[in-house]
This record gives structure tokens, sequence and C-alpha cells, in this order.
């Protein structure tokens, strides 16, 4: 259905105030699950690690630095591979993997 703006009741600035706000609260929502998620599980298993002595705690620290640094950039490459996006392929992502286990 195409929404004709002359014959809607809502004009085109309140439907993209609207948009503005929905956009804002799905923000708001991924940051919070994001948070929960880091809380409930990373963190604990970070502990475990260090406890156990499995690694050591600037080893700890610098596995978390990459992961934290890499996480917004896998997610756009495993979107664009998975919903065909853009030309990003696997290669791309294998690539990413390896320049993170290498430099950090």
């Amino acid at each position: 259905m195409v929404v004709s703006w002359s014959t809607s009741s809502v004009s085109k600035f309140e439907f993209q105030i609207y948009l503005i706000i929905i956009l804002f609260i799905v923000i708001l929502y991924a940051f919070i699950g994001i948070a929960l998620v880091t809380q409930g599980y990373i963190n604990p298993a970070i502990d475990i690690i260090k406890k156990k002595g499995i690694l050591g705690s600037d080893t700890m620290n610098a596995t978390l630095l990459a992961f934290s640094n890499s996480a917004a950039e896998s997610f756009i490459v495993m979107n664009s591979i998975f919903f065909g996006v853009s030309d990003i392929g696997i290669q791309t992502a294998v690539q990413q993997c390896a320049f993170y286990a290498l430099v950090i």
C-alpha cells in the first residue's frame, strides 16, 4: 500500500518525527540488550578464565579490547554476507579475523 501524503491524516513531518522516535527506542533497546548480555555472560566468563589461570589478566584485557573493537565491523560484515547488502564476502570476514588475530 502506498501512502499518499495529501490524503493521509499524518503529515510527512509528523511521520518523520514518529520514525525518529521509534528508531531511538529501538537503538536504546539494543544497547540495553548488549549491556545485559555483557554483564550476565561475558564478564562472568572472563572472571572464570582469570580464576582458573588459563590466560593472564593482560591477555584477557587485550582479548576483550580486540573483541569490543571489532564487534561493529563484524556485525556489518555478517549482515552483508547473510543479507546480500553489498559486495562484502566470506574473504573479507576471513581477512578481518586474521588481521585482528595477528595485530592484537
